[in-house]
């Protein structure tokens, strides 16, 4: 029998440069390097009308959030686009059961080409 931690919870909000809600935000949750290989690690929802999003059930572990106003579905998980966005992130350390909150600020370029 194999026993897991019990999730942790990361939620926040995202905002535009003019510091209002970015509704229909893309918002990621992507793991440390070491456990980027790993799909399970990774995370994404959209953000809602008030520009508030919420993960639930996350492993826990060391996480980069971040927030893209158009971003192509799973390319962040693409090394080229996530890590020179990640400075526009936020760093979060997830613990069982216990819940981290941010702020984002929406990266509004497209990822390299």
């Amino acid at each position: 029998m194999v026993l897991r931690p019990a999730g942790g919870q990361v939620e926040g909000v995202v905002l535009d440069a003019d510091r209002q809600p970015a509704a229909g935000a893309t918002v990621v949750l992507a793991p440390e390097k070491s456990r980027r290989e790993h799909a399970r690690y990774y995370r994404s929802t959209t953000a809602g009308q008030d520009g508030r999003f919420h993960f639930r059930a996350v492993i826990p572990g060391d996480y980069v959030v971040l927030a893209w106003e158009d971003i192509e579905s799973g390319a962040w998980r693409d090394p080229d686009v996530l890590e020179p966005a990640e400075s526009s992130g936020a760093r979060v350390t997830v613990r069982e059961q216990g819940t981290e909150s941010v702020q984002l600020r929406v990266i509004t370029e497209g990822p390299p080409r």
